[in-house]
């Protein structure tokens, strides 16, 4: 005869063996939403100077999950989150920089803040060693706080600032229920008391993971955008990919979408990255053009968190506002970046 103490260790080891059972098949937790970023200068990227500039981060729906997590459509503005808007500065209180100078050093005592520097030696004057000191270029927070609408402002007074080219960028870290975006970086070229000349060209929107783990492939896309200024000849762009998230659909122009009007090119493609010529032709003054790519790559499996990886290379326009007697080069945009999330958490490597 069987013990009722018996039959009180069979129901409980079946009671937990249907628990972990349960468990093992539990509906996996819903993904979060993907987004996508657009960064906005209003009256535009190159401004005289006096000239009040609003910078606008908008952050929309692009993988939208109907079954939880956000239950939006895709294009749907945002709210909540964490955002940010961000200048690009020597040390937290030094002079700006360009987009270009992340990740570099400079001189802020002892030779000139032009100079480069790995240590505080390098930077030594010769009134005597011990006087150097060199600082990282850094990004400084304007704003940071959900946005409202789908949207992060912030204003930049250009008075005084004639003849400095400022860098800003936006970010958007997401939220419980949203990926992270992709992070963006743009030059602001304050002239002169001088209308604006030539064109001007950024990268304004991007588009996929912004903090992918090891692993894919994923997907991502960026938006270049040429403006002219003043009536223009034979106007072109060239910029490249970024040697590990390669151009989709297996490296062809169909992963290019130029605006209507302007046309495309592959050149100088190599194992790794891919040369891409944009030619729009000429433009009157107040015209704007748009060049979307799209990208695919994977994240090595050993990649450490929190690394950065650009998706973007440096992207610069050619134009003539002489008929095409003479040709001028903009300056160089700024890159799209992503943060690696390895551990799992996408909030832990900061801005």
């Amino acid at each position: 005869m069987i013990s009722k103490y018996t039959l009180l260790r069979y129901f409980i080891t079946m009671l937990m063996v249907a628990g972990a059972a349960g468990s093992a098949y539990a509906s996996p937790s819903p993904p979060k939403c993907g987004t996508a970023m657009t960064f906005d200068f209003d009256p535009g990227t190159e401004v005289e100077a006096g000239t009040t500039v609003t910078l606008t981060e908008e952050i929309t729906v692009t993988t939208p999950n109907t079954d939880g997590k956000c239950a939006q459509a895709e294009g749907s503005l945002v709210d909540e989150g964490n955002a940010l808007l961000q200048a690009i500065t020597l040390g937290a209180d030094g002079p700006a920089k360009v987009c270009a100078d992340l990740g570099k050093k400079y001189c802020t005592a002892g030779l000139s803040t032009s100079t480069l520097c790995t240590v505080n030696t390098d930077c030594d004057s010769s009134a005597g060693p011990g006087d150097g000191v060199c600082t990282a270029v850094t990004t400084t927070s304007l704003v940071h706080e959900n946005p409202t609408d789908g949207n992060l402002t912030t204003s930049v007074d250009t008075t005084s600032l004639g003849g400095q080219t400022l860098g800003y960028s936006a970010q958007y870290e997401g939220g419980g229920n949203y990926e992270k975006a992709d992070t963006i970086c743009t030059d602001l070229t304050v002239n002169e008391v001088e209308p604006c000349t030539g064109a001007t060209i950024s990268i304004d929107r991007a588009d996929g993971p912004g903090a992918p783990a090891p692993g894919g492939p994923y997907n991502w896309s960026f938006r270049v955008t040429v403006h002219a200024c003043e009536d223009l000849t034979g106007v072109t762009a060239q910029g490249g990919t970024n040697g590990w998230a390669q151009l989709a659909n297996n490296r062809t122009l169909s992963a290019l979408h130029p605006s209507d009007g302007t046309t495309v090119e592959i050149r100088k493609a190599n194992k790794k990255a891919d040369v891409i010529y944009w030619t729009i032709g000429d433009m009157t003054a107040g015209q704007t053009e748009t060049l979307v790519v799209d990208l695919t790559g994977s994240i090595p499996p050993k990649t450490p968190d929190c690394q950065v990886r650009y998706l973007s290379g440096p992207w610069s326009a050619l134009f003539s506002t002489n008929g095409g007697v003479n040709f001028d080069k903009t300056d160089y945009t700024g890159r799209v970046s992503v943060q690696v999330d390895s551990n799992g958490n996408p909030d832990d490597c900061g801005p």
